[in-house]
């Protein structure tokens, strides 16, 4: 995730880094653009092993998932 966010100037947050740099960008095959203007990632397959888990929630994009999709 880290790495698509970063091609595609998406913050740990979901919020654009750079509008005036990526307005061409193909952003909308990988993440969905909320009313909130948060990209959301379309879809995500993650290994649900508990250190990898542990992992994610410790991480700079813990805020980028949705919980109840993590359990």
């Amino acid at each position: 995730m880290k790495k698509l966010c970063l091609e595609h100037g998406i913050s740990p947050l979901g919020q654009l880094l750079y509008p005036e740099q990526f307005i061409d960008d193909r952003k909308d095959v990988f993440f969905y653009q909320s009313d909130t203007n948060q990209y959301i990632p379309r879809a995500i397959l993650i290994d649900l092993e508990p250190r990898v888990i542990d992992v994610i929630q410790r991480s700079d994009y813990m805020n980028f998932y949705n919980p109840e999709n993590i359990w």
